[in-house]
């Protein structure tokens, strides 16, 4: 089966480590995983996305984080959006 985790940052966290350590146990059954997100910095971030242990799509980084320090959120909401809209539109093949 092909998995794939669609994550808003893939930075060091609580809820990455979550998805890292589901994605490492679905590919220990033999599913074939892989993330989609809409920011990754390979010096932050844990060794799993960083080592090539699993695909790591990054998309949509030229949207802004936030506008101002202001409305986060919704800068997120609309990235993640723009994310599954890269997903559905160009198919995601990895």
């Amino acid at each position: 089966m092909r998995i794939i985790f669609v994550h808003p940052d893939l930075g060091i966290g609580g809820a990455e480590r979550l998805v890292c350590d589901a994605a490492i146990a679905l590919k220990e059954k033999g599913h074939h995983v892989s993330f989609l997100t809409t920011h990754h910095d390979p010096s932050h971030c844990f060794p799993e996305t960083r080592d090539g242990s699993f695909p790591v799509t990054v998309v949509v980084d030229w949207f802004p984080r936030s506008i101002f320090g202001y409305c986060r959120a919704m800068c997120m909401y609309i990235r993640m959006i723009l994310g599954i809209g890269y997903f559905i539109l160009q198919g995601y093949t990895r």
